[in-house]
């Protein structure tokens, strides 16, 4: 299975496979809790993400486009505001209801905070979404694009940092090779998170 750059002509394509395999995720079923009106908004919400990280990042697709990735690379800068005016953020308040807002902007932040005080400073690649469309899970689509950011970062001798909401995904990640370093539950929220990490083998 090759893994390709993710062209952004191909964004709102990608956008819909993220949008099949996160419809019943954790927290963005959190976000967007009534499953009749959460397509919409979702798909918004993840093609925002693709954008985003086509401005700083990367973003990888199996080569059949039914597996897709976004990739913080270890010298990506910030976001900043050009990133989220250029990928339609500020749209959040006509597209989501007060509540949902909330809940994001709070939870977003939450895990934002967090991943930066376990990496500390760290220079690292960050797996933001990775996601196969339901048609083709269970074929090693996911466990392809792990491996090819795991090559990335072993040429550079740097850690691979992920965030996963659903804990029936760990014992994957841990097959991968990923450590689980903890887990973190939302204030306030009836979510948790889980912090994983890869580190290379010396060379």
């Amino acid at each position: 299975m090759k893994i390709l750059e993710l062209p952004r002509s191909e964004y709102p394509q990608a956008s819909r496979i993220l949008t099949r395999a996160f419809f019943t995720y954790p927290d963005l079923s959190y976000y967007f809790s009534d499953p009749s009106k959460r397509q919409v908004p979702l798909n918004w919400m993840l093609h925002n993400a693709l954008v985003q990280v086509g401005r700083t990042g990367k973003a990888f697709k199996t080569e059949d486009g039914l597996g897709i990735m976004t990739l913080m690379l270890p010298d990506s800068r910030e976001f900043n505001f050009w990133d989220y005016l250029a990928s339609g953020t500020f749209k959040a308040p006509f597209l989501m209801t007060r509540e949902s807002l909330r809940r994001m902007q709070f939870c977003e932040k939450y895990a934002v905070d967090v991943h930066h005080k376990v990496m500390a400073g760290r220079q690292h690649y960050y797996i933001w979404y990775l996601g196969v469309d339901p048609r083709a899970q269970g074929k090693g689509w996911g466990s392809a694009l792990i491996h090819h950011v795991q090559t990335l970062a072993k040429l550079e001798q740097k850690p691979v940092y992920l965030e996963t909401h659903k804990p029936a995904t760990v014992a994957f990640y841990e097959h991968l090779g990923f450590q689980l370093l903890a887990e973190n539950k939302f204030p306030g929220h009836p979510l948790s998170f889980y912090n994983m990490l890869w580190e290379p083998e010396k060379a």
